[in-house]
């Protein structure tokens, strides 16, 4: 039975050990001293494929499967929660570029921070979505999990028309040229980075500036929630703060997706659903309710797996660049070479070619952004000009 080493929690530990030895074997085994945080543990930042590779699905039950998952992008996971009807869905992140994006979307609507709006979506958000929507089927070439070649994301070319989060050319995209025509190929550029066709000939899926895309549409969601005709609240932030459904906004958003934020009958579900769960008071159709829902319900199980299960694959210089070259079509008129040096090089300083997910895709993101002087804000003189409606 090894024991700890000689501290003052040690002496504890050890007598703890002796009294187990004499009266039930030697079956401690945790070392309780003092192990390294979430930001120095490298346990995450090994060179295999995923976090979990020992593990069957989810991790739930293998304690030791992921350790200090820093970046919360969950990995290999069991729903709960049906997915278009099917049940105990196996979870995982299809590739590099979905993780990268899902990872970029979350840290972009952080840095509305600095503009004092309350709006913060993690990365499970973004995937949540993608399974109600597309559920990964845009790509023609899906692999399959790392964990368990058995389980792979369907193909669904059905989804390549408006892509794999479902953005609607005369709705989504046309609000998201009006509040941003500075940054996005607008009014005609939809075709080149939405839909998922023609991949053959393109070599494009169009997967991460469809969810950067979903992360601008997010904050003008968030923002319309003022608008007289919809919602009509007089302060977003503090309503959202207060409201008793802790998948509010989340429920509210992906139901904007589809619905668009003019629903007058959001004024009814602000007013009757402050204390409780939305799932009663969205308005219909049925099938929008539905996936609404599920979406907060895949959002609040995988932002909880996501501290024990989580993305952790090999970082490569080519996937770098893979991402820098899917996001450059979205803003035409981004510094993508300063983008794409930034971004190589916070790899190389992170441990280089190959470093682990976790360990270095934040600190890469970061750069990429400075480099390519990109930056999510309230879009508020166009919401404004358009909507008569302010950021939060």
């Amino acid at each position: 039975c090894r024991l700890p080493p000689v501290t003052l929690l040690g002496v504890v530990v050890r007598i703890l050990l002796i009294l187990s030895v004499l009266f039930g074997g030697c079956t401690v085994t945790a070392w309780l001293e003092d192990g390294p945080s979430r930001d120095d543990d490298d346990s995450a930042g090994d060179d295999d494929d995923s976090a979990g590779d020992d593990d069957d699905s989810s991790g739930d039950d293998d304690d030791s499967a992921v350790v200090g998952c820093r970046l919360p992008v969950p990995d290999h996971v069991t729903l709960q929660h049906p997915v278009q009807g099917d049940t105990l869905v196996p979870f995982y992140v299809p590739s590099m570029g979905w993780a990268l994006a899902v990872l970029h979307a979350s840290r972009q609507v952080d840095d509305l921070a600095l503009q004092d709006v309350d709006l913060r979506l993690s990365p499970s958000y973004f995937l949540a979505l993608s399974l109600e929507t597309g559920t990964f089927g845009c790509s023609e070439d899906i692999p399959p999990s790392p964990v368990d070649s058995a389980v792979q994301w369907a193909r669904r070319s059905e989804t390549d028309a408006r892509g794999c989060l479902d953005i609607a050319e005369g709705s989504v995209w046309l609000d998201l040229c009006r509040m941003y025509p500075g940054d996005l190929p607008c009014p005609d550029g939809y075709s080149d980075v939405i839909p998922s066709t023609e991949q053959a000939m393109t070599g494009r899926d169009n997967v991460e500036p469809s969810v950067l895309a979903v992360a601008r549409y997010a904050v003008y969601g968030y923002a319309m929630l003022a608008f007289p005709g919809g919602a009509d609240l007089d302060e977003v932030d503090d309503w959202l703060g207060a409201v008793g459904d802790p998948q509010a906004v989340e429920k509210l958003l992906a139901y904007m997706h589809w619905q668009t934020p003019f629903v007058s009958a959001f004024a009814d579900v602000v007013e009757d659903c402050a204390t409780g769960l939305l799932d009663d008071c969205l308005p219909e159709p049925a099938w929008v309710v539905d996936r609404a829902v599920a979406v907060g319900a895949h959002t609040a199980q995988l932002e909880a797996e996501a501290a024990t299960s989580c993305f952790d694959r090999p970082l490569s210089a080519a996937a770098v660049d893979d991402y820098v070259d899917a996001i450059a079509v979205l803003f035409p008129a981004a510094d993508v070479a300063a983008g794409r040096a930034a971004a190589q090089q916070a790899l190389t300083d992170a441990g280089g070619d190959g470093t682990s997910f976790q360990a270095a895709a934040d600190a890469v993101l970061d750069a990429l952004d400075e480099g390519m002087g990109l930056r999510l804000r309230c879009p508020g003189t166009n919401l404004t000009s358009f909507y008569g409606v302010s950021c939060p």
